[in-house]
């Protein structure tokens, strides 16, 4: 597994630019009390990775269906309505 940069807590609203900016070109690892708890990434990424983890066509059949969580979360963004 490729290294993520880190991210303290703190710099979520003391450098929100530079953390968004650093999101957009790979996941970022943002830690607390030095220890990575949270990934932050781009639409993109998570679109690629929920799109990755699906199983095949075909095989759809033998996998219990949930709602698209993008759909979910494009529905309810701020500002969809």
């Amino acid at each position: 597994m490729q290294r993520l940069s880190e991210f303290r807590a703190g710099d979520m609203t003391r450098n929100a630019s530079e953390l968004f900016d650093a999101a957009i070109r790979a996941p970022v690892a943002i830690t607390k009390h030095r220890k990575p708890k949270f990934v932050l990434m781009s639409m993109d990424d998570y679109a690629q990775l929920v799109r990755l983890a699906s199983p095949p066509d075909g095989l759809t059949e033998l996998v219990p269906q949930e709602d698209d969580p993008l759909e979910d979360w494009s529905r309810n963004a701020p500002g969809s309505r």
